[in-house]
């Protein structure tokens, strides 16, 4: 296996996995690598999509699933730059990592060892709006530090953050007529959320030109974006009760 990728996408795309958990399954094919990762509380799932065409050079071999430390790479590559080519060649059980002036070497993990994250049923969504990444994780920042859960409703005129405890409240509204929300369709939801996780959500995305929202009344959050041509999208299970 050998791959030559960009560090800005590269980086973009395994420290938003690496939020999830601290290791990864990756699954090799000709034209793509694919990742599906589930945090330990089973609340937070993130599925990824990597294009060939996002790699300068890409060979998998006969290599069809290949288990990473995700914390042991995201350290090793913290240094590049966002215009430096990551070089990365399986050699037997070790990944040799190159760029700029270092080189790493660190073993690779079983796959049959590591969790990987569950294929999940199709959900047809009720409500679906888009912005750009810099207004969801701006809304999310805003209202963090009130609660640690925070509640993502929609109306047919609005989407509203908000959060609330015994002594503080605080609301992020975006009406339809507001050009930084792209109204796809808009019905009533309510889903409570943590507040960590949305933090993650808005911290992966916080960058990107573009992001779907997806909501319904007690089922996970979806949100999708690209950075580069991959594709990344992040379920997030809502809190039960009021």
């Amino acid at each position: 296996m050998q791959i030559s990728a960009p560090a800005e996408i590269f980086k973009s795309v395994f420290s938003a996995a690496q939020s999830v958990n601290d290791d990864c399954i990756l699954r090799l094919y000709d034209d793509e690598i694919r990742f599906n990762m589930v945090d330990p509380a089973n609340v937070f799932m993130i599925m990824a999509k990597m294009p060939a065409t996002d790699f300068f050079e890409y060979d998998r071999g006969d290599i069809d699933k290949l288990g990473i430390d995700l914390t042991k790479l995201m350290d090793k590559v913290k240094k590049a730059k966002k215009d430096d080519s990551l070089y990365l060649e399986l050699r037997d059980a070790d990944l040799n990592l190159s760029y700029d002036r270092y080189n790493y070497s660190f073993r690779v993990i079983a796959p049959n060892t590591l969790n990987e994250g569950p294929q999940l049923p199709p959900i047809t969504y009720d409500s679906i709006f888009k912005m750009s990444g810099k207004s969801l994780s701006s809304a999310i920042n805003a209202i963090k530090d009130v609660s640690p859960e925070m509640v993502l409703e929609t109306t047919d005129s609005s989407v509203i953050f908000k959060a609330n405890d015994s002594q503080d409240k605080a609301n992020v509204i975006f009406n339809t007529d507001d050009e930084e929300l792209d109204q796809r369709a808009l019905v009533d939801t309510r889903c409570k959320l943590n507040t960590g996780y949305m933090e993650l959500i808005g911290k992966a995305v916080s960058k990107c030109k573009e992001v779907m929202v997806q909501t319904k009344t007690d089922f996970p959050l979806r949100v999708s974006a690209t950075i580069g041509n991959s594709e990344i999208t992040m379920l997030l299970a809502p809190r039960t009760g009021d």
